[in-house]
C-alpha cells in the first residue's frame, strides 16, 4: 500500500532561496496532491447524489426540509460525539498519542456543533492547537498520516465540511442567478445537502480514526 510523505519540506533549498519562493498555499496544495487518493473526492459526489434522490422520492421524509434537517442535526454531533469517545478510550488503553490528537479533535468539532456560547472561539482555538501540534510533533502523526488510504479518508472529511460551507453561503444560489438572471433561482435541498454533507465529513473521520492503528506515545 503507498505510503503517504511525511517529510517536511527542508529549510532551505534551491526554490526557497530563488527571489520568488512557492508560496505556503502553494506547497500546501502540492503536498494535499501527492498524499490524497483523488478518487476519494467521489464520497461527496456519490454521497450528494444518493441524498437528493432519496429526498426526491421522499425517503425518510426528506422532501420536507425542516424534517430531513432536524434529522442531520442529531446525526452529525452524534457521529462526532462517538469519534471523540472512542479515540479517548483507545488513547487511553493504548496510551497512544495519535488517538488522544484523533480524541481532541473530536471534542472540539463536537462542541461546535452543539452550538453554546463562545463555540465558535473553541473551534478556532481548538483547531489552531491540533494544527500546531500536528505540525510539531509530525512523526507522531504517522499511524494517520502514513497510510494514504487512512489519510485520503481523513481528508475526504474535510473536503466534505468545505462543501457543506459553499452550500451554507447560497454560493450555487448567486451563481446560479448571476447565470440565469432568474432572481428567484434557488438550489433545490441546499440547506438539507449542507446537513448531509457535514455528516457525511463526520461519517469520513470517524471511519478514518477507527482505521488508524494504535500506537504507544513511547514509541
Amino acid at each position: 500500500m503507498p505510503q503517504a510523505q511525511l517529510a517536511r519540506p527542508p529549510s532551505s533549498t534551491p526554490e526557497s532561496s530563488s527571489p520568488v519562493p512557492r508560496s505556503r498555499i502553494a506547497r500546501i496544495w502540492g503536498w494535499f496532491r501527492r498524499n490524497y487518493a483523488a478518487w476519494f473526492s467521489l464520497i461527496p459526489i456519490v454521497g450528494l447524489a444518493t441524498f437528493r434522490t432519496l429526498a426526491a422520492r421522499d425517503v425518510f421524509g426528506w422532501n420536507d426540509e425542516p424534517t430531513c434537517k432536524g434529522m442531520m442535526e442529531i446525526v452529525h454531533p452524534t457521529i462526532l460525539a462517538t469519534l471523540a469517545v472512542i479515540a479517548w478510550v483507545r488513547c487511553a488503553v493504548a496510551r497512544s498519542w495519535i488517538h488522544g490528537w484523533l480524541g481532541a479533535l473530536g471534542t472540539v468539532l463536537f462542541c461546535r456543533e452543539i452550538h453554546f456560547a463562545g463555540a465558535s472561539i473553541v473551534l478556532v482555538g481548538g483547531g489552531g492547537v491540533l494544527a500546531w501540534l500536528a505540525w510539531k510533533h509530525a512523526a507522531r502523526m504517522a499511524p494517520l498520516a502514513g497510510r494514504r488510504v487512512v489519510l485520503s479518508l481523513f481528508l475526504t472529511g474535510f473536503v466534505c465540511y468545505a462543501g457543506s460551507q459553499i452550500l451554507d453561503r447560497n454560493v450555487f444560489k448567486h451563481v446560479g442567478r448571476a447565470v440565469t438572471s432568474d432572481k428567484k433561482f434557488k438550489l433545490a435541498y441546499s440547506s438539507p445537502m449542507e446537513e448531509c454533507l457535514e455528516a457525511l465529513g463526520g461519517a469520513c473521520l470517524l471511519v478514518a480514526s477507527v482505521m488508524v492503528r494504535a500506537r504507544s506515545s513511547d514509541a
